[in-house]
């Protein structure tokens, strides 16, 4: 397998990164909780189909501590509009984000939709009903908070703990970097992941898929419907069953291909 071509530049004058791989239409990936500290399986698969780029938000794993700048939402979703404007190479693309990053995503979608052929988001934060709320995972006990996103504990492992064979020092490292990431999400998203973004959805055009793990522990199911209510323009619910809230970890086969499935007709329309 060979290794995304990663690149640094600047946001805000802090370093992020985004790692690029395959060919085709421009598809930009957003991590949310957990951020990307390697390239996933799920990244892997879209790649055989599109050129993927996997964005780093500020404070995530290849960015550097930009997220002590953004200090309101409007700065979060600028510095993540500028991010795919200066981080993936076309001037529209299909956007897929996770978490915490899909309600900074359906902001893009509502202010600068110029920027979207379609979005997936992935168990999206971003609305909150006091009578069915998320759960927010650094609420929990640390040794709690990994069954809170995902349902397979290998996987998570898998994909956000430190390489096995790395020495006390690198892990030292690794382990400071990822509570930056996780820092970063908190800043994002505290203290309910609420934006109030539900003042804005009206204004979403861009064809959307609403992917939810089946197990979602953090985002409640309910919330798709919730969602697509909202949303004005064509809207797709995909359940993904056995899988929690980071689905795309949990279960990046059946992830990619329900976004594969999604974007049939779109690059059909579009050749």
């Amino acid at each position: 397998m060979t290794n995304p071509v990663e690149r640094i530049f600047e946001i805000n004058d802090s370093p992020v990164r985004s790692w690029t791989k395959g060919e085709g239409a421009a598809l930009a990936l957003i991590a949310g909780y957990g951020g990307a500290p390697r390239w996933p399986a799920f990244a892997e698969i879209l790649s055989k189909h599109f050129e993927v780029t996997l964005l780093s938000l500020p404070g995530q794993h290849g960015s550097e501590r930009g997220h002590d700048k953004l200090f309101t939402p409007l700065d979060w979703i600028v510095a993540t509009i500028e991010l795919l404007e200066r981080g993936v190479e076309a001037e529209k693309m299909h956007l897929v984000a996770t978490s915490a990053a899909g309600m900074v995503a359906a902001e893009v979608a509502a202010l600068a939709p110029h920027l979207l052929k379609s979005m997936c988001l992935v168990g999206p934060l971003g609305l909150y009903d006091a009578e069915d709320p998320p759960t927010n995972p650094y609420a929990q006990e640390p040794f709690n908070r990994a069954k809170f996103l995902m349902e397979d504990q290998d996987k998570y492992k898998a994909a956000f703990a430190s390489d096995p064979g790395c020495n006390e020092a690198d892990k030292l490292v690794y382990d400071i970097i990822h509570y930056r990431a996780e820092e970063a999400i908190c800043r994002l998203m505290w203290p309910f992941g609420d934006f109030k973004l539900s003042r804005r959805l009206h204004r979403v055009q861009t064809e959307t898929l609403l992917l939810w793990g089946g197990k979602d522990r953090c985002v409640p199911t309910s919330y798709a419907e919730k969602f697509a209510a909202q949303i004005p323009a064509p809207t797709q619910i995909r359940f993904i069953e056995g899988a929690g809230h980071l689905a795309t970890h949990d279960a990046p086969v059946a992830c990619a291909e329900a976004v594969m499935q999604f974007l049939a007709p779109l690059k059909a329309k579009a050749a």
